[in-house]
């Protein structure tokens, strides 16, 4: 029951903070590449460079 009641909390902040997900999965690809060529502290840009 206590982790039932915890994960509900966990939604709700989340629900809270309005956060997202993005749903193009290309992007959670782009993300991957570039995490594993720098790691997580290099500052880069969080979306894909456009083609426009």
């Amino acid at each position: 029951m206590l982790i039932a009641a915890a994960f509900c909390m966990f939604n709700r902040y989340v629900d809270g903070l309005a956060t997202w997900a993005p749903s193009d999965p290309s992007l959670y690809r782009y993300r991957a590449q570039k995490v594993a060529e720098y790691g997580y502290t290099h500052e880069d840009h969080y979306m894909p460079p456009t083609t426009a």
